[in-house]
């Protein structure tokens, strides 16, 4: 547990490294592009929740267009910014750390997929690694808000599934549990990225 811990510090702490690039002054400084339109579609659901922003009058000027990105990661981060959060400044920090965050739970799948294949040690040596993969640290760094660490985190969680799908002392009643974990993690890979729809034909 302890090991496990210290890994999860690690992942938090390579993922901030560069916070004063982050949180400075008042301003919290998000990357162009992508992380920043999350940012926006978050914020919606923060004023208007249980809302969601799916036609955007900002897009294609002057007529909008609907969103073409899956609602699931921004609904969430706007729906907890407003539970832990009670302005703008206070969302702003909590959808900065929402990549690290969605990086340090996905330990927790890692972990027990290394366990169950070896042994506790290479669960928590999975995770080791994990926390220091180069592109893994980029797409989920501090501020960077955008949705590639939630699709990590739930990749990961339906790659531990699979991996319990084969096990053969798995009993009837928990193959029952098991289809319907699989069914909710399917949907919610999908409801977060339209790219999944890749990686689901391949694991069918």
């Amino acid at each position: 547990g302890l090991a496990l811990l210290a890994v999860c510090a690690l992942v938090l702490g390579v993922r901030a490294l560069g916070f004063e690039w982050v949180f400075v002054g008042d301003d919290v400084v998000f990357p162009p592009a992508d992380p920043q339109y999350h940012v926006r579609r978050s914020l919606y659901t923060f004023h208007h929740f249980p809302r969601v922003l799916m036609f955007d009058p900002y897009i294609n000027y002057p007529d909008g267009a609907p969103v073409p990105w899956p609602p699931l990661f921004d609904f969430v981060v706007g729906g907890l910014a407003r539970v832990l959060a009670s302005s703008e400044r206070g969302f702003e920090v909590v959808i900065a750390w929402a990549s690290p965050v969605c990086a340090a739970l996905t330990l927790l799948p890692v972990y027990q997929i290394g366990k169950r294949v070896a042994s506790r040690a290479v669960g928590v040596g999975a995770g080791a690694l994990f926390a220091l993969v180069p592109i893994g640290v980029n797409y989920s760094h501090l501020g960077n808000a955008d949705h590639h660490a939630a699709v990590s985190l739930i990749g990961a969680w339906l790659l531990f599934l699979c991996g319990r799908l084969v096990d053969p002392s798995l009993p009837v009643a928990g193959l029952r549990r098991l289809a319907a974990a699989l069914v909710c993690v399917r949907a919610a890979l999908l409801l977060t990225w339209h790219g999944s729809l890749l990686y689901l034909g391949l694991a069918e």
